[in-house]
């Protein structure tokens, strides 16, 4: 059992130890120690501080390495498997396919989706990792094409993971006769036109696509009559992955969606009853667990829209697959993940167990990956070469593959992966996931950890990062990694993406114009008489509406920066990876030192020589290895031009605060008084601005991996002590981390720039508001003076930032809180910053991280509504001043500095009360 190897078991069924000890910082005090100080100064510590050469005391197992880290310990506890007998209703070759494969039952999950299905209904299905959620949709649609000659429009939102899906499907139908075969093909981007024809020709029953791919063959679909068959024939809607459709990829893929019912109805004849045919479609959603997953399934396929009852809609969510055990492990927060992780993995890797590790991003990984090596060479080991490989969106299809098939060969036991890995891309049992730094939602921490112990017992292991406020948040609550509310999925769908698909539409099928509201809503209605005034759609003698083009090339599926792919090449012009324009110019600017594992395993570092962006180009050049390294320095430029709408000016009532504090009461009171009724408000201003994220120049550091004094109250902290034992000046041990020193900071004469035109909506508060801010803080601060004790914990924050600024910053965390309760944007739809006007005026600035989000536009016209769902959420939070749970936001420009949550409830409540006069 893996517990045993591992760590100290848990009693108990689920249960949790949380290790003694779990206070993160302790309180400061208001003057030094001078008596402890006198002490240190007269009497030293006595114990023997020789320098030595010795290594550190070897570590015999796991619990002895983890003994100082280790806060929390969980045990997930194992599931018995659930069964169900094969349906009789199976066709008969296909449950001969099944017995071919070893299968004589069926998980209850299984047997559950097949029956929904064959009844015509819709399922989303949202049981465990690994638990076999491609046979539980598959066989009711392997049904239905062999006893009715449907066909099956399997969207994989990876292109790795179409073709993870199509081999295991392909390998089931394998053993069925030819002639009773349903036919099964993948079809994506890199598939040329003439091998498109020639499978279209075959006439599958079952296409694996990716939503771009479909989105662009609609146009070609009334010049094929193959695809005329296919969508004639229609009849299963699969989409896997369904939870990361959010944001604009999702809002992408619903109106896709929406398109393909228009073609359905195009090539298809309606029922006799005159139902058309596109009623008749089955969406199969899969998805990990989410905080709304039958929601989102029918806002995805527009069932929700049509008022349909939600019976139509089967959610299977019990798994009847057996779960391993798993340990969580939880250390505490540290200042050196990369250098505890490539411990934790070189350890790990010498007991003989395989594992994954989520990093944050491919620096990390690339990283990572050098200090395990050098951790193996120090304790006098060989290079891991192949054994570790490294995993990133950058590497091209083939290095993807040939990863994870060493990983099944066994060739390589670890990986090293950002998110990449984290979709259901089938990858060999592992034993173990490390998630090191939080990966942005409960939603993925999940997945992650989902990657191991799928069949035998397996250890998760979480390394929070010190200094980031959500890593130290979910370190103080470990409870909440698993079992704490997921959170919602959510999309909005946009004038602007919405005007961009009706273009679409009218190009590839026609637009009904008595149909506009049926399929895309009633905004739909107004965009489309805007559309044709401007001339870009024209109505026909049938009525219905018509474009020319290709506006296909306006719509940006993934919602990325830049759609342009950068090929990285050698000097010898033999392409290396690949990346977006936007990942380019911060990675491969020229001068920059780059690294790439190659086929044999090693780390192999170049230069950048150069960086084409109009030939689509890097050129990197082989140089030695080198302990340097280089990182981009970026900033940010915000320039608000047009206006989109006229200002809006809210009067707030704001209310006179008396208030208590002291050392024991954290929860701050405040009661309603007299209303201030002088004319006092803030202003709301909805404008186009440009968004230029500039690269200005690029640090050169050195990375050095060495034993150090890790107390960071000493003065050897971070010091190089490679012949010490123990610290010289603290006698603490030293142990080996990675220590980076800056180099050198070159400056471009002309910085490179990746900009975007999008909405923003500014809000600017009169001066009788910050006056009233002002007051409001200094009354507090007064208070908290007037107590002889400690400043409260998070009470910090007032003597560090202005009241406006609190004001503004904390509001606007919060607003964006609940974008997607309000408006169903995602989260990561828009952001937020503070920036300093001319006159020295705090301002706050929502702004869409892409223009067709859609996001701040909602903001802007329903910002009272969006106040008071604010205003209520935060409040259900037990913290006094905000927590990583109710404020901190993830990806704030400012760095979640100067935050107070009073001060933003003060200010959205005064919003409301407007809003009700």
């Amino acid at each position: 059992m893996l517990r045993a190897d591992f760590a100290p078991a848990a009693t108990g069924v689920g249960s949790a130890v949380l290790i003694p000890n779990m206070t993160m910082t302790p309180p400061s005090t208001n003057s030094p120690n001078y008596t402890a100080l006198l002490h240190r100064f007269y009497a030293p510590p006595t114990a023997a501080q020789e320098p030595s050469a010795d290594s550190e005391i070897p570590v015999e197992d796991l619990v002895e390495l983890l003994t100082e880290q280790l806060i929390y310990q969980q045990t997930i506890p194992a599931q018995e498997p659930e069964f169900a007998s094969l349906p009789i209703s199976l066709p008969t070759h296909l449950t001969q396919a099944l017995k071919a494969k070893g299968i004589e039952q069926l998980y209850s999950h299984q047997a559950k989706a097949y029956r929904a299905i064959s009844k015509g209904l819709d399922v989303t299905i949202t049981t465990t990792t690994a638990s076999g959620k491609t046979y539980a949709a598959y066989l009711g649609i392997l049904k239905g094409c062999m006893k009715h000659n449907y066909r099956c429009l399997a969207f994989y939102n990876l292109k790795a993971l179409a073709g993870d899906q199509s081999e295991a499907i392909a390998d089931l139908l394998s053993t069925i006769p030819q002639k009773r075969r349903p036919r099964f093909a993948k079809l994506t981007g890199d598939t040329s036109t003439e091998e498109r024809k020639e499978i279209l020709a075959t006439e599958p029953h079952i296409l694996g696509v990716t939503p771009e791919f479909v989105h662009y063959q609609l146009r070609a679909a009334w010049r094929s009559e193959h695809w005329q068959t296919f969508f004639s024939q229609l009849r299963y809607v699969l989409i896997d992955e369904a939870h990361t459709c959010k944001g604009i990829f999702g809002a992408n893929v619903s109106l896709l969606i929406q398109r393909i019912k228009l073609a359905v109805d195009k090539y298809g004849l309606p029922d006799d009853d005159g139902t058309p045919p596109s009623e008749r479609l089955q969406f199969i959603t899969l998805s990990a667990t989410s905080g709304n997953p039958r929601i989102h399934a029918r806002r995805l396929t527009g069932r929700i829209r049509y008022k349909q009852s939600p019976d139509r809609l089967t959610w299977i969510q019990k798994s009847g697959a057996a779960i391993a055990e798993k340990q969580l492990l939880v250390l505490r927060p540290s200042h050196n993940v990369n250098a505890e992780t490539a411990k934790l993995v070189h350890h790990l890797l010498r007991e003989g167990k395989s594992g994954i590790v989520f990093c944050t991003s491919i620096a990390s990984v690339k990283t990572l990956y050098n200090l395990i090596n050098l951790e193996s060479l120090r304790q006098g080991h060989e290079p891991v070469g192949n054994q570790i490989a490294t995993f990133y969106a950058a590497l091209k299809p083939k290095q993807k593959a040939d990863v994870l098939q060493q990983v099944k060969t066994k060739i390589t036991r670890w990986i090293l992966s950002t998110d990449a890995l984290e979709a259901g891309i089938d990858i060999a049992e592992l034993d173990c996931c490390i998630v090191c730094g939080w990966p942005g939602s409960i939603q993925s921490f999940r997945q992650q950890i989902g990657r191991c112990g799928r069949r035998n017992a397996g250890l998760a292991i979480f390394l929070p990062i010190a200094g980031n406020v959500l890593d130290t948040y979910f370190a103080n609550h470990p409870e909440l990694l698993t079992n704490g509310p997921a959170e919602d999925i959510s999309f909005q769908v946009s004038v602007i993406l919405l005007a961009k698909h009706l273009m679409c539409a009218a190009v590839e099928s026609g637009i009904p114009s008595s149909q506009i509201r049926y399929y895309f809503g009633k905004e739909a209605i107004l965009i489309a008489q805007e559309l044709m005034q401007q001339g870009h759609l024209q109505k026909n003698r049938a009525g219905a509406l018509w474009a020319r083009g290709f506006p296909h090339s306006q719509i940006n599926f993934r919602g990325s920066l830049s759609q342009t792919t950068i090929q990285l090449v050698d000097e010898d012009e033999d392409e290396l990876e690949q990346m977006t324009e936007d990942i380019a110019q911060r990675e491969v600017y020229p001068g920059a030192i780059y690294r790439s594992q190659n086929a044999d395993g090693q780390m192999i570092t170049y230069q950048s020589l150069a960086l084409d962006l109009e030939a689509k180009q890097a050129r990197l050049k082989l140089i030695p290895d080198t302990p340097a390294f280089t990182v981009a320095t970026t900033r940010s430029e915000l320039n608000v031009h047009s206006p989109v709408a006229a200002p809006k000016f809210l009067p707030l009532q704001l209310l006179t605060i008396e208030t208590e504090v002291s050392a024991a009461q954290t929860e701050l009171p405040i009661p309603e008084t007299t209303h201030i009724r002088h004319p006092t408000g803030l202003t709301l201003e909805l404008a186009w601005a440009d968004i230029r994220h500039l690269i200005t120049g690029y640090d050169l550091n050195v990375r050095r991996y060495e034993r150090t004094c890790l107390n960071r109250k000493c003065l050897q902290y971070k010091e190089a002590l490679p012949t010490h034992r123990r610290c010289p000046s603290c006698n603490k041990p030293v142990r080996a981390v990675d220590i980076v020193q800056h180099v050198s900071q070159f400056v471009f004469e002309t910085p490179t720039k990746v900009e975007i035109t999008t909405p923003i909506v500014q809000l600017t508060l009169t001066e009788s508001v910050q006056n009233y801010l002002q007051d409001y803080v200094k009354q507090l601060k007064t208070q908290i003076q007037s107590e002889d004790s400690l400043i409260p914990p998070g009470y910090q924050t007032l003597w560090e930032f202005r009241a406006e600024y609190l004001a503004l910053h904390t509001a606007g965390h919060q607003l964006l809180k609940v974008l997607p309760l309000v408006v169903r944007a995602d989260t990561h739809d828009a952001n937020f910053q503070i920036t300093r006007s001319q006159t020295e005026t705090f301002q706050g600035i929502f702004y869409n991280c892409l223009p067709e989000s859609g996001a701040v536009e909602s903001l802007f016209s329903r910002l009272p509504e969006l106040a008071a769902k604010a205003a209520e959420v935060a409040r259900t939070c037990p913290c006094s001043t905000g927590c990583g749970n109710c404020l901190i936001q993830h990806g704030c420009p400012d760095g979640n500095m100067g935050l107070f949550k009073p001060l933003g409830l003060s200010l959205l409540d005064a919003i409301t009360r407007a809003s009700n006069e």
